[in-house]
């Protein structure tokens, strides 16, 4: 520690005043006053003395005795801090809707992007939250968030075109070598157009805006969309109950590998879903009702798709060109025109059917061009 004289005048009462006052902590120990008075306690003349008013306060005068006694009263200040935080209530967990997006924060010096890295393994850990404008990232189209290089901000990437083989792994998900920024937590995008690319997020993501496109993300949890028109592109969702989950009208989703999730997209209505790979037992597109304008085209699954309307009638679908195990059609009276063609069904058994619930004469609903997976031999109803 240095020390250094000061010209101002010395506060003897303010100073008396603090010393005898301040109530140190028990790891103090007793007797501290004594000792930082320069000596241990006394009797009789020689006590009377030494401890004259005033007389050791007047050594207090010296700058190391000044330097003692604020040392004195810190340690008693860090006691007293301690044991309120010791008793503090735990904090309740955070509302995740109460959490802050960082879709429209400003820039700030106190926080650092994490640097981006390539696309990995599916379920690689995430990082911290970047910043919007810090390095690593550049502003996108309608103010969005994508990585950029070391070397400055690089243009985003485009979207791929349609798929001419079937989608697997390789042709869908985020493109090989991609580089992506981290943002640990939930990320709620509260901006209408916004994009977000180039992103691995650790938590749930929350749309709260129309028009909002996720291209090149990766998510460790649920999309949920809570506001019309929200576009899913290239991006891979892994892990949890869902993997999308629509609460609002319009969405399309693209070139997207979602697995190791019960059910890939629950949807409700205005709803496309083009070349996507979803493979696994629990990987699924499912609608329990109440649903229009879906269109379900050439997907890979590794599971069934449910079309049911248990919670009121479907109309205007359209299944066409997937590879799927097996599908859960509409049976009520109110759904109707309820497309099925050029379908390639996967059986685990010899005996497995292809359908579950097909009312043909219901108005508009076709079945055509189906086949068995690997044959031309017809998947009839």
């Amino acid at each position: 520690m240095t020390m250094s004289r000061t010209s101002e005048p010395f506060d003897e009462h303010a100073l008396r005043v603090l010393f005898e006052n301040v109530e140190p902590p028990a790891e103090v120990g007793a007797g501290w006053r004594d000792r930082a008075k320069g000596a241990a306690p006394a009797k009789g003349r020689r006590a009377a003395r030494i401890f004259r008013r005033g007389d050791w306060f007047r050594r207090l005068s010296r700058p190391w005795l000044r330097v003692l006694a604020a040392g004195v009263a810190a340690t008693a200040t860090a006691g007293v801090v301690g044991v309120v935080a010791a008793n503090r209530p735990d904090a309740p967990e955070p509302d995740p809707d109460k959490i802050e997006t960082i879709i429209n924060l400003p820039p700030s010096p106190s926080l650092s992007a994490v640097p981006p890295t390539s696309a990995s393994a599916p379920g690689a850990p995430s990082g911290t939250q970047p910043v919007p404008g810090g390095p690593g990232t550049v502003p996108g189209s309608a103010g969005g968030l994508q990585s950029a290089s070391p070397a400055g901000p690089a243009a985003p990437a485009p979207a791929r075109g349609p798929l001419a083989e079937w989608p697997d792994a390789g042709n869908t998900g985020i493109p090989s070598g991609t580089r992506l920024s981290s943002h640990a937590g939930d990320l709620h995008v509260t901006q209408a157009g916004e994009l977000v690319t180039d992103m691995r997020v650790s938590g749930v993501i929350y749309v709260d805006a129309p028009d909002v496109t996720l291209r090149r993300v990766q998510a460790n949890r649920t999309i949920q969309q809570r506001a019309p028109r929200l576009r899913v592109e290239d991006s891979e969702i892994t892990g949890g109950q869902i993997g999308i989950l629509q609460q609002a009208s319009g969405l399309t989703v693209q070139r997207s590998h979602i697995h190791d999730v019960s059910y890939a997209v629950v949807a409700t209505t205005d709803v496309t879903i083009v070349d996507n790979y979803l493979p696994g037992n629990g990987s699924r597109v499912v609608t329990n009702g109440n649903t229009a304008r879906l269109t379900v085209r050439h997907n890979n699954f590794g599971a069934a798709l449910e079309v049911t309307d248990q919670d009121g009638p479907v109309t205007d679908v359209t299944i066409e060109n997937n590879q799927l195990t097996f599908l859960w059609a509409p049976s009520g009276g109110g759904s109707h025109d309820i497309r099925v063609t050029g379908n390639q069904f996967r059986r685990t058994r010899p005996d497995d059917p292809a359908v579950s619930g097909w009312n043909p004469g219901q108005a508009g609903n076709v079945w055509t061009g189906n086949v068995w997976f690997g044959t031309s031999d017809p998947a009839n109803p």
